[in-house]
């Protein structure tokens, strides 16, 4: 990740992207028909993670994206108590629930490491290299 241009070529942003799109292929599952909400909320934490990704790399400085990279590790740990709880209801399968929360965990290490790399890095970001 350290040196990366862009947040598509990020092993993280590629995972949290491929988590969103199961997260919504599971809100469409016969198990979760009428559960507006709790569809709502799952699919609004998985777009979080990735969208604070994105919106960090966009910044173009080291202490911006620590913080979107914070708030997406904090919609990571969402995301896993709403599996939770929609485990626990029974509106997602224990397969589906696994899966994902694998997913997410691995997620949520990754941004950790970044998080941890960023905050012993002395580079400031894109925008601060010509001062």
């Amino acid at each position: 990740m350290p040196g990366s241009k862009s947040y598509e070529r990020t092993e993280v942003w590629n995972d949290a992207r491929k988590l969103t799109k199961n997260v919504f292929h599971v809100t469409k599952s016969k198990l979760m028909k009428g559960e507006y909400f709790l569809q709502d909320q799952l699919k609004k934490s998985a777009l979080s993670i990735l969208s604070n990704i994105a919106e960090g790399f966009e910044r173009d400085g080291n202490k911006e994206l620590l913080q979107f990279l914070s708030l997406a590790k904090g919609s990571a740990g969402e995301l896993r108590s709403q599996l939770l709880a929609g485990y626990d209801m029974g509106l997602v399968t224990k397969e589906d629930f696994q899966q994902l929360h694998d997913k997410v965990m691995s997620i949520s290490r990754q941004l950790s490491g970044f998080m941890k790399y960023l905050k012993g890095s002395t580079m400031r970001g894109r925008k601060y290299k010509d001062r």
